[in-house]
């Protein structure tokens, strides 16, 4: 035997009548239903984390590039709201915005050619600033405490934003440098530190005298400056700026 509803005055349009749920009868009820049903398909959908916020929490080799990357060619804002990602590669920066699975268009200046990548997340900025990131960090960046498994990723995004390579054509015996620039000695002596102590590489830093503030060069020769490279891109999976790729491997190809 179904149960009788019982009889309450309708909040809605005050008529006695059996009662529904949210004090309305029958037909107010439907009414509210079929309403509430409109409204629902009007409403759009929440959207989804337009970023992986978990990207910059748990070591990898992908997240170990893009941090070494943003010590060399980024920054975070004074506020910790925001990151900021810029190279004249346009390409780099989708692949690292694609790394991040980052739904947010790449801007350029036009006038100097540089591209930008904008990340305005509070908790990737936290996530980065323990890690070791800080404002203003050119002159007082750290080399951080990375796990030795993922040095040489840190190292070749870090190289992808602010390293270069030269080399000479002398005959059978070409001679090649490595140059990785930083305005912070602190950060200079960790990465050689780093470097030497995971894989045995030997290099040197100069020291730039400038009137204002001092700058670094972290130096790998002849033999040690293959090595590195070789050490940095053997394993990189897509993930490094082209065309130094591109120089390591004519290189490589017609010396070794």
């Amino acid at each position: 035997m179904s149960r009788k509803r019982p009889i309450k005055k309708c909040v809605e349009c005050g008529e006695m009548a059996p009662h529904h749920a949210r004090g309305l009868c029958s037909k107010c009820y439907e009414r509210f239903r079929y309403y509430k049903k409109v409204a629902d398909k009007k409403l759009p959908q929440r959207r989804k984390s337009d970023i992986n916020t978990a990207f910059f929490k748990a070591w990898g080799p992908e997240m170990a590039y893009v941090f070494g990357f943003i010590c060399a060619d980024g920054y975070i804002n004074q506020a910790l709201t925001q990151l900021v990602i810029y190279n004249t590669d346009y390409n780099i920066l989708d692949k690292i915005r694609n790394s991040m699975s980052y739904d947010h268009e790449i801007a350029c200046y036009e006038k100097t050619k540089v591209y930008r990548l904008n990340v305005s997340k509070k908790e990737i900025v936290e996530d980065l600033v323990d890690l070791g990131l800080v404002p203003a960090k050119s002159l007082t960046l750290r080399f951080p405490d990375v796990p030795e498994i993922y040095v040489s990723n840190y190292i070749r995004g870090y190289f992808d934003g602010n390293g270069t390579i030269n080399f000479h054509d002398k005959g059978s015996k070409p001679q090649i440098t490595v140059s990785i620039s930083t305005g912070s000695q602190c950060f200079a002596e960790g990465l050689l530190e780093g470097v030497k102590n995971t894989e045995g590489i030997r290099g040197s830093i100069h020291v730039n005298k400038n009137q204002k503030n001092d700058s670094y060069s972290i130096n790998f020769y002849g033999y040690n400056a293959v090595h590195f490279l070789v050490w940095i891109y053997w394993n990189a999976n897509g993930l490094f700026l082209e065309r130094k790729h591109e120089t390591t491997k004519s290189f490589l190809s017609k010396y070794i």
